[in-house]
């Protein structure tokens, strides 16, 4: 399903309302939305907690700025502090989630910079950002997406073999000695 051409999470029941995200009545959201970043200082200065802040549905600001593409808010947000962007909705999705489901290449680009633990965080449906990319067919997401995979997965990988060649060595001395 969709809101304005932005993709929502698909555990919806049918019989319940689409969400809102309360853009008419939360200034943050809306200034985050359009990328209004003298707004989003604004509003942050007046009442902090607003980037923090539940919307519908569990969404945050940072939800609303990955869907919109907003990578600048983004930035703004991991400046106040990274845990504004480590956030999952009442679907278990992460802005990234969304950035990726709608094509957002600018906003995937600072989130995987920025926090690129989101990247293997699973929503309730089972997905990662990866699977939400690839609905979409956005190909650049994918390559990036795949190169913060493979550098994490490669970086699992020397972990374990330093933790495997560690104890056979530390046998040797022990026997030497």
């Amino acid at each position: 399903g969709g809101h304005g051409g932005v993709v929502f999470c698909r555990d919806f029941p049918p019989s319940e309302k689409k969400p809102t995200l309360m853009l008419d009545t939360f200034p943050m959201a809306a200034a985050a939305a359009n990328g209004d970043m003298q707004a989003v200082r604004e509003l942050d200065g007046e009442e902090p907690s607003s980037l923090t802040k539940r919307l519908d549905w569990g969404w945050t600001v940072a939800h609303v700025a990955a869907s919109c593409g907003q990578d600048e808010v983004l930035l703004y947000m991991h400046s106040v502090g990274k845990k504004t962007l480590l956030v999952k909705n009442d679907c278990g999705q992460n802005p990234l989630h969304y950035a990726a489901a709608n094509g957002q290449v600018y906003a995937v680009r600072v989130l995987l910079r920025k926090a690129p633990e989101l990247s293997i965080m699973v929503c309730n449906d089972g997905r990662r950002p990866v699977d939400m990319a690839k609905s979409g067919q956005c190909r650049s997401i994918l390559r990036q997406l795949d190169i913060v995979l493979t550098r994490e997965r490669e970086a699992r990988e020397k972990r374990q073999k330093q933790k495997e060649s560690w104890l056979p060595s530390c046998l040797a001395e022990c026997w030497r000695g």
